[in-house]
C-alpha cells in the first residue's frame, strides 16, 4: 500500500463484504500508523459530503486493525463512525464510540490519539445540552494535548469549549477560549486546519453577536461561509449561512435572512442532519415572527414540539428555543394564558439547563405578555420581572428591552418623566448596539408619551421616525410577505395620521394614508416587481417542477371532490351525497386538498424569498411620492376611507386639492350594518325580493348616513367617482347607498362609480390601459356538470354581442378549459369567464373560477401575464377578499390586478344567474357603443334596476368595477 488514497479508493471501490474482505486481507498488512492517519482523515472530510462513504472507510480501518492486530486502527475508524453518527443526530451512539476509541487508543499505548477522541465527545455532549460535562472534558483534553505539543486537535478542544461556555451565556469566557483555539489553528495552512478555522469563526460570529457586536459578527460567518466554499463543504456552509442569517435579521434585513434559512434548510434536509434542521426550523419560526406571520411561528413550533418529543429533546436546548417562540407567536395571536404557559415551560426548560441568559430572555417576554392584559396582577408581575431584569441583565439585548417595556408600563400609569427616560435609554442601548429592528418601536413610544402630555409637535416628529425606521426594514422584505409585516404596526399610522389632522394637514394625512394603504400591490404594479414562480437558476428547477406538479395534482383533486360532493364517484356512478363512503371520501379528499394548498404556499414563499433580490439592495429603496391630484379630471373625485385606531376618515380628494372629513360613525357600527345587509342578500333568493327590499334599503340608508352624506357638501360639482373602501367597507356596495329622501341609490346620482384598492393604483391601472397593445376577446361559458346553465347562454349572448366589432374567440363547457385561458388569455383586451365562483375566507389564495380541468385559482393568476383591457368574472362572491395588514385585500381581485388587467369587474355577493347573466349583456352593448367601463356598468345596473323584479340590490348591485373606468 503507497498511499493513504490507494487505500480508500480500493475499499469504495469493493461491491460486496467478500470484495472488501479481500483487499483488507491484501491491504492491511502494508497499512502503517502514518498512512492510517491519513486514511482517518480523509474519512473525515467525506463525513460533510458523504457519509456513507466515510462510514464505508471507517468501518475498513477498524477490520483492518483486526486483520493487522492494531489497536490505534481501530481507535481510529471508531473516530471517524463516532464523527458519522453525531453528524446524523445519533448522539448517544457518537458518545459511545468515541469512548470506544479512547479505550482502543489507551490500550495501544498512544495518549494522544485517547485524549483526541474526546474532542468530537464534547460536541455530542453539547447538543444533549450537557454543557458542564462538556466543558470538563474539554479543558482536560485540551491541556493534554498541548502538553504533547499537538496543537490542532487541542484548538479543536478548546473550540468546543468556548462553544458550551456560550450555551451557558458565559460570552467573555467563550470568547477567551475562541481566542486561544484561534491561534493554534492560524499556525497551521492545511485543509483541515482551514476548516477547523471555519467552524470557529462560525461560533466566534454566534458569541459576538451576544454580545451585541453584530458587524463583527456577520465578517467571522461570511469569512467562514467562504471557507466552507472553497472546499466545497456543503454542510458546513449552510450552517455558516445560519450565523449570518441571524446577524441580518438583527440589522432589520428579512429577506437576505429568511433566504439564507431556507437554503441552508434544503441542505440540513436533504442530508438528514436531524439536529442541525431542528436548529434551522427554530430559527425559520423566528423569522416568521418578526415578519408578523403569528399563525406560522406557532404552526411550526408545535410541529417541532412534537419532533422534540418523538426524540426526547424536549429538555433541551432546542426545547427551550423553541417554548419560547411559541410563547412570543401566541402572544401576537392574543392569546396571552397559553402565551404565558409555554414561556414558563420554555423557562423551567432553562432552569434545568442552567441557562440563565436565555431564562433571562424568557422572562423578558412574560413581562410583554402579563403587560398586554388589563389584569393589575399580571401588570405587578410584569414590573417585577422587569425589575429584576434591569437589576442584573446577563445579555445586552435584555437592558433596552426592559427599559422599553417599563416605559410602556410607566406611560400607562402617566408617570411620563419615568417613561421618558427609560425609552430615550432604550434607543441609545439599541443604537450602540446596532439592533434596528426595535428602533421604530421606540420612536413609537416616546411619540406616545408625547401625545399624552399634549407636546403634539413632537409626537408627530417621534412618529415620523418610527415610520422612516418602519418603511426602511419592510422595504427589506419580500413584497407578498410585506403585508404581514405591517398587520400589528398599522397603528402607528393611523397616531401619525390622527395627528396630522389635528393640525389640520390633509395633504399629509392623505399621504400617510395612501403609504400604508394596499402598498404591497402598489409597488408590485408600479415597481414592476416580478414574483411570479418561474425557473430563475437551476436551483429553482426542482421547486417549479414540483409546484407544477402539485398545481395539476390540485386541480384533479378538487374536480374529485366536485364531483363527490354532486353525489357521483370517481367512475361516475351516483353515491348518495348522505351515504357514510360520499362523506368519507369527501372528507379525505378536503384533507389532501389542504395538504396540497399548504405545500404550494410553502413552495411560493420559498422561490418568492429567493428571488426577492430588490428587497436585499438597500440602494433599491424607494422613497414614497405623494399622490398627484393634479392628474384628475375636472369633474371626479376620489373618496378614501381609513380607521385611525376607534375613528373613521374619508378623504375627498379632487383637482383642487384634499378635504379631510372624520365620520361620526364607529367602526361597530358600520361592520354591523354591512354584516345585516349581506344577510339580507343571502336571503333574498329564499325569502323573496318585496319582502326584503324595504329592510335592505333601511340598512343602506343608515349606511348612506354614516359614511357618505357627511361628504355631500366637498362633492356638489363631480359627477364621477373613485371609491377606496378601507376594512369593511371593501365588502359595501356604495353604488347602492340609499338616501330616502328623495327615494334615491348612489348610482342614480352620479354618472360613474368604480372602486381602486389604492389611489395610486388608478393611475397606474389607467397607465395600463392606455398602453395595451392586447386585442380582442375571449369568453368563456362553463356550467359545472349543467348547474349553471345560463352560464351558457350569456356567454353565447355575449360572444354575439362581442363579435360584432370586436374578434372574439368563445369557448363552451369542455372546451372552456384551463389551458385554453392559460394559453389564449395574455393577449385578450377582454376576458369574460362566465361560470361558478367560489371565495375561500380559510385560504383567499384559494378563491377560484371553476373551468374545465380545474380551478383557476388566485395562487395561479398571480404567475399569469394579462393586458386585459377588462376582465369580467360572471360569477359568485368573485370580488371579495381577507383583509389582511396594510388593508391588502387577499383574493382574485388582487392577483388580477397584479396580473396585468386594467380594470376588473366583479360581484360581491353570490349572484343569482338570470339577471346576472342580463347585467352583462347590457354592459357589453354599452361598451361597445362607446361607454366608458364604469357607466356602461352603470347604465346596465339602472336598467335592470328599472325591471319591477329586479328592484331589490341583490340583482342589480352585487357588481363593481375595480380600475381603470374609460373605454376599451
Amino acid at each position: 500500500m503507497d498511499s493513504a488514497e490507494s487505500f480508500v479508493s480500493a475499499v469504495l471501490a469493493a461491491q460486496d463484504d467478500f470484495n472488501l474482505c479481500y483487499v483488507l486481507e491484501q491491504t492491511a498488512p502494508t497499512l502503517n500508523d502514518t498512512l492510517a492517519q491519513q486514511v482517518k482523515s480523509r474519512a473525515n472530510e467525506l463525513v460533510s459530503s458523504d457519509n456513507q462513504a466515510s462510514l464505508k472507510i471507517a468501518e475498513s480501518l477498524i477490520k483492518a486493525g483486526v486483520v493487522a492486530n492494531n489497536l490505534l486502527y481501530q481507535a481510529l475508524g471508531l473516530m471517524v463512525q463516532g464523527n458519522v453518527m453525531m453528524r446524523r443526530g445519533e448522539l448517544q451512539r457518537a458518545i459511545e464510540l468515541y469512548d470506544d476509541a479512547k479505550v482502543a487508543a489507551l490500550r495501544a499505548n498512544n495518549p494522544i490519539e485517547a485524549a483526541r477522541s474526546q474532542v468530537g465527545k464534547i460536541g455530542a455532549l453539547m447538543y444533549l445540552g450537557d454543557y458542564k460535562s462538556a466543558i470538563e472534558i474539554a479543558q482536560h483534553t485540551a491541556e493534554t494535548l498541548v502538553a504533547f505539543g499537538d496543537y490542532f486537535p487541542a484548538a479543536k478542544a478548546y473550540a468546543n469549549a468556548a462553544i458550551c461556555y456560550g450555551e451557558l451565556e458565559q460570552n467573555e469566557k467563550a470568547v477567551e477560549e475562541l481566542q486561544k483555539a484561534r491561534t493554534l489553528f492560524e499556525k497551521h495552512d492545511s485543509r483541515e486546519a482551514q476548516t477547523g478555522l471555519g467552524l470557529l469563526l462560525y461560533n466566534l460570529s454566534v458569541t459576538l453577536c451576544d454580545l451585541g457586536r453584530y458587524h463583527e459578527a456577520l465578517d467571522c460567518s461570511l469569512r467562514a461561509s467562504e471557507i466552507a466554499r472553497r472546499y466545497e463543504l456543503s454542510n458546513d456552509e449552510a450552517l455558516y449561512q445560519e450565523a449570518s442569517a441571524i446577524c441580518y435579521s438583527l440589522m432589520g434585513n428579512y429577506n437576505r435572512a429568511l433566504r439564507l434559512h431556507l437554503e441552508a434548510r434544503d441542505i440540513f434536509e436533504k442530508n438528514g442532519l436531524i439536529p442541525q434542521l431542528i436548529a434551522c426550523e427554530y430559527f425559520i419560526s423566528e423569522g416568521y415572527l418578526e415578519l408578523g406571520r403569528y399563525e406560522d411561528a406557532a404552526d411550526q413550533a408545535k410541529e417541532l414540539i412534537s419532533l422534540l418529543e418523538q426524540r426526547n429533546l424536549v429538555n433541551s436546548w432546542n426545547g427551550t428555543r423553541t417554548y419560547h417562540v411559541l410563547g412570543r407567536a401566541l402572544a401576537g395571536l392574543e392569546q396571552p394564558s397559553e402565551a404565558a404557559a409555554a414561556l414558563l415551560m420554555a423557562q423551567s426548560i432553562a432552569e434545568q439547563l442552567g441557562a440563565s441568559g436565555f431564562k433571562q430572555r424568557t422572562d423578558l417576554r412574560l413581562a410583554e405578555t402579563y403587560l398586554s392584559t388589563d389584569n393589575p396582577e399580571d401588570l405587578d408581575r410584569s414590573e417585577e420581572l422587569l425589575n429584576a431584569l434591569l437589576s442584573n441583565p446577563q445579555d445586552l439585548r435584555i437592558l433596552p428591552n426592559a427599559q422599553l417595556l417599563l416605559a410602556r408600563l410607566e406611560t400607562n400609569r402617566e408617570q411620563y418623566s419615568a417613561a421618558i427616560e427609560l425609552a430615550k435609554s432604550a434607543l441609545t442601548q439599541f443604537e450602540s448596539q446596532g439592533i434596528y429592528n426595535t428602533l421604530y418601536s421606540v420612536y413609537w413610544q416616546l411619540a406616545k408619551i408625547c401625545e399624552q402630555q399634549g407636546e403634539l409637535n413632537q409626537a408627530s416628529d417621534y412618529l415620523d421616525l418610527s415610520i422612516q425606521q418602519l418603511e426602511q426594514l419592510r422595504a427589506q422584505v419580500a413584497a407578498e410577505t410585506r403585508h404581514s409585516f405591517l398587520l400589528q404596526k398599522e397603528t402607528i399610522y393611523q397616531d401619525a395620521v390622527r395627528i396630522a389632522l389635528r393640525f389640520n394637514d390633509s395633504q399629509k394625512a392623505f399621504d400617510l394614508v395612501e403609504r400604508v394603504k394596499s402598498r404591497a400591490l402598489v409597488e408590485l404594479v408600479g415597481n414592476q416587481l416580478d414574483i411570479k414562480i418561474k425557473i430563475r437558476s437551476e436551483r429553482d428547477r426542482p421547486l417549479v417542477e414540483e409546484l407544477e406538479n402539485l398545481r395539476a395534482r390540485h386541480n384533479d383533486l378538487t374536480m374529485r371532490l366536485a364531483r363527490w360532493q354532486d353525489g357521483q364517484d370517481d367512475k361516475g356512478e351516483l353515491v348518495p351525497v348522505a351515504s357514510n363512503e360520499n362523506q368519507n371520501e369527501s372528507e379525505l379528499l378536503q384533507s389532501e386538498v389542504l395538504v396540497c394548498e399548504k405545500r404550494l404556499i410553502e413552495l411560493t414563499e420559498i422561490l418568492q424569498v429567493k428571488n426577492a433580490l430588490y428587497a436585499e439592495d438597500v440602494s433599491l429603496i424607494q422613497s414614497y411620492i405623494s399622490f398627484d391630484f393634479g392628474l384628475l379630471n375636472p369633474n371626479e373625485a376620489i373618496i378614501e376611507y381609513y380607521q385611525a385606531r376607534e375613528e373613521m376618515l374619508a378623504f375627498v380628494v379632487t383637482r383642487a386639492g384634499i378635504k379631510a372629513i372624520t365620520l361620526s360613525a364607529t367602526p361597530s357600527q358600520v361592520n354591523r350594518l354591512v354584516s345585516l345587509l349581506h344577510q339580507n342578500f343571502n336571503q333574498t333568493p329564499k325569502l323573496g325580493a318585496e319582502k326584503l327590499l324595504l329592510n335592505s334599503q333601511n340598512f343602506l340608508s343608515k349606511l348612506y348616513a354614516l359614511v357618505f352624506e357627511p361628504l355631500e357638501l366637498e362633492l356638489a360639482p363631480i359627477t364621477e367617482l373613485r371609491i377606496v373602501s378601507h376594512g369593511t367597507l371593501h365588502y359595501l356596495p356604495f353604488h347602492a347607498l340609499y338616501r330616502p329622501s328623495d327615494s334615491t341609490y348612489l348610482l342614480e346620482r352620479f354618472s360613474e362609480i368604480s372602486y381602486v384598492p389604492a389611489a395610486k393604483l388608478l393611475l397606474s391601472c389607467r397607465e395600463r390601459a392606455k398602453n395595451s397593445t392586447a386585442s380582442g376577446a375571449l369568453v368563456l361559458g362553463y356550467s359545472g356538470n349543467g348547474k349553471l346553465t345560463s352560464t351558457l347562454e350569456e356567454a353565447e349572448e355575449i360572444n354575439c354581442i362581442l363579435s360584432r366589432k370586436i374578434d372574439t374567440e368563445l369557448a363552451l363547457e369542455n372546451d372552456a378549459n384551463l389551458e385554453l385561458f392559460r394559453q389564449a388569455a395574455s393577449s385578450k383586451r377582454l376576458l369574460h369567464l362566465a361560470t361558478h365562483g367560489s371565495f375561500r375566507e380559510n385560504a383567499p389564495l384559494f378563491s377560484s373560477i371553476q373551468l374545465e380541468g380545474g380551478e383557476l385559482t388566485a395562487h395561479e393568476l398571480y404567475n399569469l401575464q394579462l393586458e386585459a383591457s377588462l376582465m369580467t368574472l360572471s360569477c359568485c362572491e368573485s370580488g371579495l377578499g381577507v383583509i389582511g395588514g396594510g388593508d391588502e385585500v387577499m383574493g382574485l381581485s388582487r392577483s388580477c390586478l397584479y396580473a396585468g388587467a386594467s380594470s376588473l369587474a366583479l360581484s360581491l355577493w353570490r349572484v343569482e344567474d338570470k339577471s346576472s347573466s342580463q347585467l352583462m349583456q347590457l354592459f357589453y352593448r354599452n361598451l361597445l357603443d362607446g361607454m366608458g367601463k364604469a357607466a356602461a356598468l352603470r347604465q346596465a345596473q339602472l336598467w335592470l334596476m328599472s325591471e319591477p323584479q329586479y328592484r331589490h340590490p341583490f340583482y342589480w348591485a352585487p357588481f363593481i368595477l375595480i380600475g381603470d373606468s374609460g373605454s376599451l
